[in-house]
């Protein structure tokens, strides 16, 4: 078991929820948009709108919906099952 960034194909488990993941992309860089950055669009100044921050797209193994994780949000994410090359 490991604690290092997960990439595709790994099984994760997120500690503080206790779900089992499938990661199904390698993590990249996803811009997330709230109420304030929708109204700085429309106000002409999108380029300032949004946060940054890196991703990893799921499947959960129990109800097999998809989702994205935002990594800064799941700091409690163990590999439990790495992808063999």
């Amino acid at each position: 078991m490991s604690t290092r960034t997960p990439k595709k194909g790994d099984l994760i488990k997120l500690k503080s929820a206790g779900k089992v993941f499938t990661v199904i992309r390698d993590p990249y860089t996803k811009v997330y948009l709230d109420q304030e950055d929708h109204e700085m669009i429309a106000a002409g100044y999108g380029e300032y709108a949004g946060i940054w921050e890196s991703a990893i797209d799921v499947i959960c193994t129990k109800s097999g919906k998809r989702r994205a994780l935002r990594l800064s949000r799941h700091k409690n994410i163990e590999v439990i099952s790495e992808q063999t090359l």
